[in-house]
């Protein structure tokens, strides 16, 4: 009788031990399901928030070369200079030059930090026209006849595979598009920043 009684017990044990292991997967796979659920919302909410990015910086990027490359409007590409050695100046520190547009062996820009000399090339092309290495061997062959630390080259569109593999090792750095907006809105988000900083607090 008593080995009937705890055989009972034994199955009543087992049941309750199943039945919670059953509740314990339950749970799990409910937690699973949320947790896959927000995390697949979130996901979206990231893809859609980088496409909105993208395609800001793709519209200013268009906005730059409007600006800069429009026969119609005021500004030319020698403001594009003045816009890119003003941006570099703020960003950088230093003292930015731009040359003569003759007689300045190819270089737009010379970027002053400290005792440091920079060289830069600033090309305003729309995004279809590629750069390739010619101004970055320009650059290289002034760096080396000037004594220059580094250089640069600055486009609104972008450089081909080849350019950028010949600008290993030289000490130039390329700057495309998305790299020139990205440095225009740290500058901006900068100046607003300076802005809140000196608006007087209510007293």
């Amino acid at each position: 009788m008593e080995i009937i009684t705890r055989q009972k017990e034994g199955r009543k044990l087992d049941t309750f031990v199943l039945i919670l292991g059953i509740i314990v997967c339950v749970a799990g796979l409910y937690s699973f399901h949320l947790y896959y659920s927000s995390s697949l919302k979130l996901r979206e909410k990231l893809e859609y928030i980088e496409e909105n990015d993208r395609e800001l910086k793709r519209t200013l990027i268009k906005g730059l070369i409007y600006r800069f490359n429009n026969n119609e409007g005021n500004e030319t590409p020698f403001d594009f200079e003045r816009f890119v050695a003003n941006l570099f100046e703020k960003h950088y520190g230093g003292n930015a030059i731009v040359t003569e547009s003759t007689g300045d062996g190819g270089i737009d820009i010379e970027h002053f930090q400290g005792e440091e000399l920079y060289l830069g090339q600033v090309k305003c092309f729309d995004e279809t026209n590629t750069v390739d290495y010619t101004p970055i061997a320009i650059i290289h062959s002034q760096m080396i006849k000037k004594g220059a630390k580094g250089g640069f080259i600055v486009t609104t569109s972008r450089f081909t595979e080849n350019a950028r593999k010949y600008a290993e090792g030289l000490d130039i750095e390329l700057y495309d598009g998305k790299d020139l907006v990205n440095l225009w809105i740290e500058d901006v988000q900068l100046e607003v920043e300076d802005s809140i900083d000196i608006i007087p607090s209510e007293t």
